[in-house]
């Protein structure tokens, strides 16, 4: 029942044709029309420039953060889900936001690529993983972790997602691998 609801929510939440609001109620243009004809946060800033695309990468990756976030928000306060489910029911969201955003059903599903939502997933997944890898900050990490080379034990390949494993125990890790 609740894989059912929260998947609906994601897809609703994804759904929301940003850069088709923005450039609609801004500048009276649909940015399907124009440039890529995507509806996503690239062809905004290529059609209606610095502004509106800041508005819409930053509404994009919050709609895919908070969709994966609502069943932890859900389990916390009322359901009490046990980690798997709650890791099955946030994977299960993350995919449904993402389809939203691409087949939209407030904008015809005629939608974007997924990459800003996408991100908005990774973060609310791995939110410490997207930050070491969006901004870069494997040094000053590493020089917290007593100059430990963190890269080789958490390297995350450009192409592809943090794994969504959390790991307990940083010892166990240099042991396991040193």
């Amino acid at each position: 029942m609740f894989y059912i609801l929260f998947s609906l929510v994601a897809f609703l939440f994804g759904s929301i044709p940003t850069a088709v609001w923005v450039g609609k109620a801004w500048y009276g243009i649909d940015v399907r029309e124009h440039g890529s004809k995507n509806a996503g946060a690239t062809n905004t800033f290529r059609v209606l420039g610095k502004k509106p695309g800041k508005v819409v990468l930053l509404i994009d990756v919050l709609k895919g953060a908070l969709a994966t976030l609502i069943p932890v928000i859900a389990s916390h306060f009322y359901l009490h889900l046990e980690v798997d489910t709650l890791i099955k029911m946030q994977i299960l969201a993350a995919i449904f936001a993402v389809t939203g955003h691409v087949f939209p059903i407030f904008a015809q599903f005629r939608g974007g690529k997924g990459v800003a939502t996408s991100l908005g997933v990774i973060i609310g997944l791995q939110p410490i993983a997207a930050l070491i890898k969006t901004v870069k900050l494997e040094k000053p990490v590493e020089i917290l972790f007593e100059g430990a080379d963190l890269n080789k034990y958490f390297h995350i390949p450009d192409d592809e997602l943090p794994s969504t494993e959390l790991v307990d125990n940083l010892d166990t890790i240099k042991e396991a691998f040193c």
